[in-house]
């Protein structure tokens, strides 16, 4: 989670904003808009849950789709 910048997703692109949220430039893809993270950028890094599939699971998931709720 980045603290002292943001990205955000738009229909045109990737936006970077400053920690005071001004916009610095839109970019086509993620990892281009990385590359403009202010200087000394700074993200908070956090354990979360993760999930192990199975080869079958994941095969059907990636076939048949995958409901948001449930």
């Amino acid at each position: 989670m980045p603290t002292n910048f943001s990205i955000e997703e738009t229909e045109r692109g990737y936006e970077v904003y400053s920690r005071k949220d001004e916009f610095l430039v839109t970019a086509p893809t993620l990892a281009d808009a990385r590359q403009f993270e202010p200087d000394e950028g700074h993200e908070l890094l956090y354990d979360v849950h993760g999930v192990r599939l199975s080869a079958a699971v994941r095969k059907a998931i990636l076939e048949a789709g995958f409901p948001a709720w449930g």
